[in-house]
């Protein structure tokens, strides 16, 4: 949730006053924002995070005057993971003729909604660095690219030791893009001393990856890259307790949310690793307009 808060500081720095100490009054019509939240679905999670995060973002933003004395307003629409109804909800948006949204994602959602927005809007800002929007286009990709995700994550692998390695990957586009950015990442040179063991799949709806977890641990590997998203990444973690294979596991950051983890707390293995940004450490931001924001926005 802090990696999102850092990333919509920046509404806080476009369009509130620049001191986020001073107090000012709202007035007016909200100036609404619409979202597409992943509220119900395998990305629940990743949605309840997203729904408390717009309401700090609102409390902050209109505590210091809203969007030039607007008070600004997010309008969350229940995607349910499904890319279908995804892409439902942004018709009726472009019907309306608003000029940007918001997509909570995660990347099959995403994806859905792309095409029809690419060339001609509303602006589409991703929540997912998964997607790779061209340059000039109306998508925008939020985060670094899951393909730098990748790399620093078989690099961290690599200054571990950690030189059998094993892969197991959802059949959705997330887990599609990692698979094949991680591919590219054991191709550098740097990685030649790595070696790739196992390769597992598994579709997220599954409710059991005991067969593809049991070939992992007959493999040898000494960590395990899960690339999923949501409640697919329980049952990778429940099939890895059940099989006595208490190896790191390493997953993107869309799954680090206080929710998720409180949740798994009982099938967590002793290490839990995410490829994710350093500005959620709040030491990481220099003083400054944007640490004041981020300051603003944790308390």
């Amino acid at each position: 949730m802090r990696t999102f808060g850092s990333i919509l500081c920046l509404i806080i720095l476009l369009f509130g006053p620049h001191d986020p100490s001073s107090a000012a009054q709202t007035s007016g019509a909200p100036y609404e924002i619409n979202a597409l939240v992943p509220l119900t679905g395998g990305g629940a999670f990743l949605g309840k995070s997203y729904a408390e995060t717009f309401r700090a973002i609102e409390i902050s933003v209109n505590a210091t005057g809203g969007i030039k004395g607007r008070p600004v307003k997010f309008v969350l629409n229940d995607t349910q993971t499904n890319g279908q109804t995804g892409l439902q909800i942004v018709n009726g948006l472009i019907a309306k003729h608003i000029a940007v949204f918001i997509d909570g994602g995660p990347s099959t959602v995403c994806l859905s909604t792309v095409p029809i927005v690419l060339k001609t809007g509303p602006v589409d800002y991703c929540l997912s660095p998964v997607i790779h929007p061209p340059a000039e286009s109306f998508v925008f990709s939020a985060s670094v690219s899951n393909a730098d995700q990748a790399k620093t994550g078989v690099r961290y692998f690599r200054e571990r030791g950690w030189t059998r390695i094993a892969m197991i990957t959802s059949t959705d586009s997330t887990g599609e893009d990692y698979e094949r950015q991680t591919d590219a990442a054991l191709q550098l040179p740097e990685n030649r001393g790595l070696l790739l063991v196992d390769r597992q799949h598994f579709t997220p709806t599954d409710v059991s990856v005991a067969a593809q977890l049991a070939h992992i641990k007959a493999s040898n590997a000494q960590a395990i890259l899960a690339w999923t998203t949501g409640t697919p990444l329980g049952t990778v973690l429940r099939g890895a307790k059940d099989a006595g294979l208490d190896l790191p596991i390493e997953t993107a950051a869309s799954n680090m949310t206080y929710a998720q983890m409180s949740a798994y707390a009982n099938i967590m293995p002793k290490e839990m690793l995410f490829t994710a940004l350093l500005a959620i450490t709040p030491e990481a931001t220099a003083m400054g307009p944007l640490r004041d924001a981020q300051t603003a926005y944790n308390n």
